[in-house]
């Protein structure tokens, strides 16, 4: 009888937790709502800096949102444009739509605009001789655009398939066995593709410590501080994959290279993790 009462009690806080994350996230949404309205009225009036300003606040006060984080670029992107641009402002648009994309893999949007604040850092470095460095891989690259749950979901489907082309496979005779044996040999071939793919991208996405240079130069420097000689300093808007912090330093990895950069140089971005709520 005991065993029986602790069990119900489980039970019951786990929906009690269940209907209160449900409650906050229903109490969150209208105050969501306001931030992003208000910051699109005051990106519209061409107020900028109030515009940055709440929803940094915002930023810093938990708020993780592809909605917010893509408002956040687009006022940093316009502010960048505009004739009271600041030193950092197109590494923060980018910064912005990079975290929107991370939290939103499917985000058209975003994607169009960060393509665009790197194209604006590229011109500009290429009319001052020097180069943008792409300091992540291309598989990196490539998993950080799957939207896991778009690839759970084709494996789920893909599952499906499968057993259904097994059950016709065994049971069915003539064409339906013929064809339950195409289902489940082209199922089954993605689900060996989508399972990993899945599991992959998620992991890629809750592990990789990703920040974006927010100054128009980092300087390249060893553990001590000092710059390091013939090695180019990091152009403003460069992705870079943080290893570990060191007091006021941030130890990078760039590609077979390990330097370190000023941290203050560097906006560290806010990475989804397994249920979070902004995620579709």
């Amino acid at each position: 009888m005991s065993q029986r009462f602790r069990r119900q009690g489980v039970a019951l806080a786990v929906l009690l937790c269940s209907a209160l994350s449900a409650a906050w996230s229903q109490a969150a949404a209208p105050d969501r709502e306001k931030l992003l309205q208000a910051a699109a009225a005051e990106i519209t009036a061409g107020q900028l800096d109030a515009a940055i300003g709440r929803l940094e606040a915002a930023a810093d006060g938990g708020e993780i949102h592809p909605d917010a984080a893509f408002s956040r670029g687009v006022a940093y992107l316009r502010r960048a444009l505009s004739d009271r641009a600041k030193p950092g402002d197109y590494g923060q648009a980018a910064a912005g739509f990079r975290e929107a994309l991370l939290l939103r893999p499917t985000d058209g949007e975003a994607g169009l605009a960060l393509e665009q604040a790197r194209l604006l850092v590229a011109r500009r470095s290429a009319n001052q001789g020097e180069q943008v460095l792409d300091t992540l891989g291309l598989g990196e690259r490539v998993l950080l655009s799957i939207d896991p749950w778009l690839a759970f979901w084709l494996a789920v489907a893909a599952s499906a398939v499968t057993t259904l082309g097994l059950v016709l496979r065994v049971f069915a005779r003539g064409t339906a066995q013929s064809a339950g044996g195409l289902l489940a040999g082209v199922g089954g071939a993605v689900l060996a593709i989508a399972v990993p793919l899945a599991w992959l991208s998620e992991r890629t996405a809750s592990t990789l410590d990703l920040g974006i240079v927010i100054a128009e130069r980092a300087p390249l420097l060893d553990e001590s501080g000092r710059a390091r000689k013939g090695l180019s300093p990091l152009r403003e808007g460069t992705e870079v994959r943080v290893l570990e912090s060191r007091g006021p330093l941030l130890r990078l990895s760039l590609g077979e290279e390990r330097s370190f950069v000023v941290a203050h140089q560097v906006r560290r971005l806010r990475m989804p993790s397994a249920g979070d709520a902004a995620r579709p």
